[in-house]
């Protein structure tokens, strides 16, 4: 478990540096990709049929926002989120660990890994 706590700290810290969007960064009037160009995005649904996004950043490890719970299935190859395209694979997270400093009535260190 620590080695786990030392990879999601890691990991935390790289993407600090490397991602500093400031407040209301949201997607706004975004554009429609290539199909399938972006292999590695990750569509995570929950039972609700609510929904979030997130990236491959390993064959068993999601990152994503720690905003973003629930129980839920990681969608890989999907370029349509209604649409059933046989590209889609659908698995269920075993296990989510948040950042151990994630506070929800902030959006500090809002990063979450799913495994």
């Amino acid at each position: 478990m620590s080695c786990l706590k030392n990879f999601s700290l890691l990991i935390s810290c790289v993407l600090l540096f490397i991602i500093q969007p400031g407040r209301g960064s949201e997607i706004i009037n975004g554009k429609e990709v290539e199909p399938h160009s972006l292999p590695f995005m990750a569509y995570l649904r929950t039972v609700t049929n609510s929904w979030c996004g997130g990236t491959l950043i390993h064959p068993q490890w999601v990152l994503t926002a720690a905003h973003c719970t629930g129980s839920y299935w990681v969608i890989l190859g999907a370029h349509s989120r209604t649409k059933n395209e046989s590209s889609k694979h659908q698995r269920v997270v075993e296990k989510s660990f948040p950042h151990p400093d994630y506070c929800c009535a902030r959006l500090d260190d809002d990063l979450m890994l799913l495994k």
